[in-house]
């Protein structure tokens, strides 16, 4: 049992996001519309004028240090 569950991780609902996310997968991941997710300040690389990408790692180190700052301010 143990060798099973270190060989097949269980799947939460965001093991199915790649590591570069598009656009509305971003938006799907943080659970918010794709006009908030364009306002926002979340990082993202630009490919080109038409396609940007998101980094799932710099996304939830954004969301950390978001978490970081509304903690300081309710202080």
């Amino acid at each position: 049992m143990i060798t099973q569950i270190l060989t097949n991780p269980p799947k939460n609902e965001f093991s199915e996001y790649p590591e570069v996310m598009t656009r509305q997968q971003c938006a799907k991941y943080l659970k918010i519309c794709l006009s908030n997710l364009d306002k926002s300040d979340c990082p993202r690389i630009k490919l080109s004028t038409h396609a940007v990408r998101y980094r799932k790692t710099s996304v939830d180190k954004w969301l950390r240090s978001l978490e970081s700052t509304n903690e300081e301010k309710a202080e």
